[in-house]
């Protein structure tokens, strides 16, 4: 097995734990509005004596309705699987060195933001600025305003960085005039102190001729982040030109390519954190269990690290009848001859692959659709690309990091191996690119890869 590696640094403490000893499901508080046996024992006494036998029949019977009921809708379950889920009682835990070592990478090393503005200036051409919407381009250089602090709507709010008189930088907000106010309280870090000049804009103004008239004589040309929309693209163009320099571009794409060793340290703990709720997972998984109820464990597992709202995509699939899996979604259950994929997590590999014959000079495209991989950091997919073309013509630099992602896919109507066909399957594993003192490119994991048959 292998784990899909959306990784992103943001994960923060789950305040029902601590980092010390993570909470097992018997320390998590219960939700019933029905009193527990104990505590009816604690209620008011009878005048009769208590029926010790016959309550001890009752608990009997009730679990063996409980079981039979279990095993009516899902009959390929058995006790033995039942009492499998119900134990948690792995020893396995993340080490308090190591939970603390994560919590302190929370806090970012001094001048990181002004750092990078630093780095961003230094590649602006004169009279030039770099202009991006909230996402995760303008949360990277100055700590605020990722699509998480403010949500894009069809008013304009725009981050427009560049050089004051001195060199140093100076950053623009530009925002509707009525949401300053709440755009105010977005805090931002101590470092860019001095850095901030605001611009409201009124619902009867051009947002982008009120940033010209702000940016001042100086400047008369913009960089655009590649993920502003199309909309605000073509505004900006109709007050200032749009500088599209390939190398300058590159250069600015390096920037947030290549990671320091503190979001390669924030990488590994959310990689391993994962991991570690995957293989916590995997030994609660059962028999006839289904997708949504192992949804539901690996969202607890992963809240149970620290990693919140990460959640996960999980998808069984029988390999023998691949052609009607779509019908029963969320509710197939897992069976024997069943793949089981669970997104940012675990996709089960049969032995059947084994049959498939050594690769040639010439990719087998039926086979090996997918790319190899992709960087990753603050967004789950983002430059660089692993793929034959002109996106991967880029040369790997130290402090890249990819989710390496080899694969095999046959489609339905496509050829068969061993047998088999209208399934994929996938590793999905993060490594990080570093370089020797001679300069030669070496890597590390940040997570598998795998040792074993049946390691996730």
């Amino acid at each position: 097995m292998g784990m899909s590696c959306f990784a992103s640094p943001a994960f923060r403490h789950d305040q029902q734990g601590t980092y010390d000893g993570l909470l097992g499901e018997d320390d998590l508080p219960k939700k019933s509005s029905e009193p527990s046996f104990s505590s009816i024992e604690e209620g008011p006494k009878s005048t009769r004596p208590v029926p010790t036998l016959h309550r001890r029949i009752v608990v009997a019977v009730l679990f063996l309705v409980i079981f039979m009921g279990a095993l009516k809708y899902t009959p390929s379950l058995s006790l033995l699987d039942i009492i499998a889920s119900l134990s948690t009682s792995d020893s396995s835990s993340l080490s308090a060195a190591f939970n603390h070592k994560c919590e302190a990478l929370l806090t970012p090393p001094p001048k990181t933001y002004s750092n990078r503005l630093d780095s961003l200036v230094s590649e602006l051409p004169q009279s030039t600025v770099w202009i991006a919407e909230p996402g995760p381009s303008a949360s990277y250089f100055i700590g605020a305003f990722s699509t998480q602090d403010w949500q894009l709507s069809e008013r304009p709010f725009l981050v427009a960085i560049g050089r004051s008189p001195r060199g140093s930088p100076r950053i623009f907000l530009v925002t509707p005039e009525f949401e300053a106010l709440r755009a105010s309280l977005i805090k931002l870090p101590r470092d860019l102190d001095g850095s901030v000049i605001w611009v409201k804009w009124r619902e009867d103004q051009n947002p982008y001729e009120a940033l010209k008239t702000a940016l001042g004589y100086g400047v008369d040309a913009f960089i655009l982040d590649g993920l502003t929309r199309q909309f605000v693209a073509e505004g900006l163009r109709s007050m200032l030109r749009e500088e599209k320099d390939d190398g300058v571009l590159k250069e600015i794409g390096l920037i947030r390519e290549r990671k320091s060793l503190w979001e390669v340290e924030l990488l590994r703990c959310a990689n391993q954190k994962t991991l570690h709720a995957i293989r916590k997972t995997k030994k609660r998984m059962y028999l006839g269990i289904s997708e949504s109820q192992t949804s539901r464990i690996l969202e607890h597992e992963m809240a149970k690290t620290g990693l919140m709202g990460g959640g996960g995509l999980v998808l069984f699939g029988d390999v023998r009848f691949a052609k009607f899996q779509n019908s029963t979604l969320p509710h197939r259950a897992l069976g024997s001859t069943t793949f089981a994929q669970l997104d940012k997590a675990a996709r089960g590999v049969v032995d059947s692959w084994i049959g498939i014959t050594a690769g040639t000079d010439t990719p087998n495209f039926d086979v090996f659709t997918h790319r190899l991989g992709h960087g990753i950091g603050l967004e789950g997919h983002e430059s660089p690309y692993l793929v034959q073309g002109s996106l991967g013509e880029r040369q790997v630099r130290s402090g890249h990091v990819f989710s390496l992602e080899p694969g095999i896919y046959l489609p339905v109507n496509g050829k068969t191996v061993n047998g088999i066909n209208g399934v994929g399957v996938r590793l999905e594993d993060c490594f990080v690119v570093t370089e020797d003192e001679d300069g030669s490119l070496k890597g590390e994991w940040l997570s598998g890869p795998v040792q074993s048959w049946g390691d996730v």
